[in-house]
């Protein structure tokens, strides 16, 4: 959308003439909506229709976070709750749910507020940003995992912007050339000071041409180390210019091609150069037969020198076909020796068996006259990185598993830790009170009264932190089916509304896929509330029923209590906040209904709140029909 088009987008919205603000936004390729104070969609542009693939009708009266994912819901209320009179707009970027897959958004939202600064409606304007998000997401989602990655790859590999920045460089590079991504941004006009005078040239038309077409271009050019030290790297740039990213892969040729230009003199300076290559370099007479491995073949393969000299290469590969290639490249290393060819992965075979997919590279070995004498195949184990890659995402998840059940026994025993030194303050102000009221007079009795409250009140915190702490932290959940009828009515007995007011419970209720104990947490929750806030003199009345949406199911909680302001209604949410102004009768620790939406969130769902302050608030907890 273009700076003229949102003004003339923002200026609509002061109008209550919906169809003057449908004129200007109709045809926006952007995502266009408005929302009340609860999330609800209030009015979709087209283009959001077409999005959602639902028509207006049904989209008009549903959550606004129905699309997004429910671990992800909580990134949007936390931008909503930053926004005020004085800062109405930011922007938030999420993951949304279409047709079984995952896409990213990202969304400008506004709230509109009228002269007197109170709320009026918010607006969104979002689009689609999967493919720069996908991107974003492989540098850096996970940090442990890329950086396992850079640092398993085996050659090395930089990102810059266009203005030649460098933005991120893996383990590989900075072994090979020394430097850090610090102190190669540290340098004036880096990353040229890396490459040769002479080279400059040639690498600045390559930089002119990839930064405007983006495909691939490649260049051998001496590339200077930390140290000084010359290595020859081949480098290949290419770029994303819609997203303004330049990628570089270099590759260290520096012994690859000093055993090029070397000429067999020296067996024992041959080996040795073959030896220092990276991954396993297999030397064959022209008849094809192996005169010479390095180190490296022997770890991978398991065959020793004496086992494998005098061997065909085909023995290394899991078929014949697997062979074809490299053994017709080497063929035609004879017509032309100078080349080198590269295949595709193939499938090899170590001594014992074990097959593993592998790049072979083929390249003619020529004497001092030029003549051609033999062929080195260099084989480049592909698998091994993988299983390490593996391994470290297992002790990964290992990791977060056991962080999980570390924390569980932390809070388990910091709660009894706590627990038991304020019972016992609250049991000694009790017998303070009990055996010396007299003594220590009116004042005195009040002070012990306000330790016997703050003593429960921490009490009840605590508590209240150990199911929290059970609920987000559980280490599994119990999905079962489960009647609504019964398990609600059961609910509402025991529950403190019971003795309090009255309870009404809507007929014929579904049943649903959830976990028992944290759906029996969260119902609970929502019901006691209900029975607590409510003005003096008033007695409770609730009702629950359930809603259907096409996703979700919405177990749904409405009470005559004192109902909570608009500007409250977002933040109650979240831990320890609870409505300002409220007397001390209505206890509480601003707990429960962090534990409602995490329930919520656990089932694929979310909770939504329609309030009026002094008629009553209806709670909607919604879970995912698919679980």
């Amino acid at each position: 959308m273009g700076a003229t088009e949102e003004t003339l987008f923002r200026y609509s919205l002061q109008y209550t003439d919906m169809s003057f603000y449908e004129t200007i936004v109709e045809n926006q390729i952007d995502l266009i909506s408005r929302f009340n104070a609860h999330n609800i969609l209030t009015y979709v542009n087209p283009a959001f229709c077409k999005y959602a693939a639902a028509p207006k009708e049904l989209l008009v009266g549903q959550s606004f976070m129905s699309m997004v994912l429910a671990e992800d819901r909580a990134v949007i209320d936390a931008c909503l709750a930053t926004l005020t009179s004085q800062k109405p707009s930011d922007t938030v970027q999420f993951r949304v749910s279409r047709h079984g897959k995952i896409f990213w958004q990202e969304w400008a939202l506004t709230f509109i507020y009228d002269a007197n600064g109170n709320f009026v409606e918010g607006i969104a304007v979002g689009r689609d940003i999967t493919r720069r998000k996908s991107l974003e997401l492989d540098l850096q989602a996970s940090s442990q995992t890329l950086s396992s990655f850079f640092s398993l790859a085996p050659v090395m590999m930089g990102i810059l912007n266009m203005q030649a920045q460098v933005l991120r460089i893996n383990a590989q590079f900075e072994r090979t050339l020394g430097y850090s991504l610090s102190e190669l941004n540290a340098q004036a006009q880096a990353p040229l000071t890396l490459f040769a005078a002479n080279d400059l040239a040639i690498l600045t038309q390559i930089w002119e041409s990839v930064t405007i077409d983006g495909e691939t271009y490649t260049s051998e050019v001496q590339t200077t180390t930390k140290s000084g030290a010359q290595r020859l790297v081949r480098w290949r740039f290419s770029a994303d210019v819609s997203e303004g990213l330049v990628f570089c892969i270099g590759e260290d040729i520096t012994e690859e091609r000093q055993l090029a230009d070397a000429k067999v003199t020296d067996d024992a300076q041959f080996k040795a150069i073959v030896d220092n290559m990276p991954g396993c370099a297999v030397y064959t007479n022209l008849q094809f037969e192996i005169t010479m491995v390095n180190k490296s073949f022997i770890t991978s393969f398991g065959y020793s020198t004496a086992e494998i000299i005098g061997q065909q290469p085909d023995l290394l590969y899991a078929s014949p076909e697997d062979y074809a290639g490299p053994s017709q490249k080497a063929q035609q290393l004879v017509k032309n020796p100078n080349a080198v060819f590269a295949s595709d992965s193939l499938r090899c075979q170590s001594k014992n068996g074990d097959t593993f997919s592998a790049e072979t590279r083929v390249r003619g070995v020529m004497d001092p006259n030029g003549i051609l004498i033999g062929f080195l195949f260099f084989i480049i184990d592909e698998s091994r990185i993988h299983e390490e890659l593996q391994g470290l995402n297992r002790a990964l998840e290992q990791r977060v598993t056991d962080r999980t059940e570390e924390m569980q026994a932390f809070v388990s025993k910091l709660t009894h830790d706590f627990r038991s030194p304020l019972r016992s303050i609250g049991n000694f102000a009790m017998f303070l009170e009990q055996d010396h009221g007299e003594t220590i007079g009116a004042e005195g009795r009040s002070f012990i009264t306000a330790i016997r409250n703050n003593a429960g009140y921490m009490d009840r915190l605590v508590k209240d932190l150990l199911e929290f702490s059970k609920v987000r932290y559980g280490a599994e959940y119990d999905f079962a089916h489960i009647n609504l009828q019964p398990f609600i009515a059961t609910i509402a007995l025991r529950s403190d509304a019971s003795n309090l007011g009255t309870v009404t419970l809507a007929s014929n209720l579904p049943v649903i896929q959830a976990d028992p104990s944290l759906l029996e947490q969260a119902i609970t929750n929502l019901v006691d509330n209900a029975a607590k806030y409510v003005a003096d003199h008033v007695e409770p009345k609730i009702h629950i029923d359930v809603v259907e949406t096409e996703r979700h199911w919405g177990i749904r909680v409405t009470d005559n209590g004192i109902g909570i302001a608009p500007e409250n209604q977002r933040r109650i949410f979240t831990m320890f906040e609870r409505v300002k102004g409220l007397n001390t009768r209505y206890e509480g620790t601003g707990i429960g209904l962090a534990i409602v939406k995490s329930v919520a969130e656990i089932h694929n769902g979310f909770v939504s709140l329609d309030s009026e302050v002094g008629v009553g608030s209806v709670f909607t907890l919604f879970i995912d029909k698919s679980l």
